[in-house]
């Protein structure tokens, strides 16, 4: 089964084992065991108590230079292990799903963090207006750069039920775009009303913000 995995960058080629303090620390983590995918990638676990976490490290090499991503799994001990990692780190504001399980998968998933952009000459922004009151109209409006990005961002939501994708109005102040597919069973009269103009007879509603829907990136939110 697919979880989501949080990305982070680092220069080099550092070691997992090197960079994670697990005794000096409190709530400290255990090795419990590592394999290897392939040549340039390795699967270590971790754990705490009854639970586990697990960390995918891939190596991309082009030429002479030689780049670490490691993928980190979001789960209720990532917070903490976060606070083990001894060198700095640059998370790249992205996540990705994996099936551990699937090795085949994995390698092409990791690999794909290094792919360039389909279309890396457009301007990549993304407009979205929402309505304002009851049948006002709603608008998307982008280039395909960026639909192509909401698109690929969609299909993953309809496969795993959660999606996040980056996007950029044309002012180049980026944001964040989550993307929930809710089950039939979900309760959509819970939710907050879409409108944002001020709308007198939803005073006193017991709403809830769309956040809340959110299971896989409630962490991040």
């Amino acid at each position: 089964m697919a979880a989501l995995y949080r990305v982070v960058h680092y220069k080099g080629r550092p070691s997992i084992p090197k960079m994670l303090n697990l005794k000096k620390r409190k709530n400290r983590f255990s090795f419990r065991k590592s394999s290897r995918l392939a040549p340039h990638c390795m699967l270590y676990e971790y754990g705490r108590g009854d639970m586990s976490i697990h960390v995918l490290a891939y190596v991309h090499t082009e030429e002479e230079y030689s780049e670490m991503v490691f993928l980190i799994e979001e789960n209720e001990l990532t917070k903490d292990f976060y606070i083990h990692l001894n060198e700095p780190h640059a998370e790249r504001n992205r996540e990705l799903y994996l099936d551990i399980d699937n090795q085949e998968e994995v390698l092409r998933q990791a690999e794909s963090l290094f792919v360039e952009e389909e279309y890396p000459d457009e301007n990549d922004f993304l407009h979205i207006y929402g309505q304002r009151f009851w049948h006002d109209a709603g608008f998307i409006v982008g280039d395909r750069a960026s639909l192509t990005k909401l698109k690929k961002a969609i299909e993953v939501a309809l496969e795993h039920e959660e999606a996040k994708v980056t996007m950029f109005p044309s002012d180049g102040e980026g944001f964040d775009l989550y993307i929930k597919c809710m089950k039939d069973d979900e309760d959509w009269d819970a939710l907050a009303s879409p409108y944002h103009e001020e709308m007198p007879y939803f005073e006193g509603a017991k709403e809830s913000h769309p956040r809340n829907v959110f299971k896989k990136y409630k962490r991040l939110l």
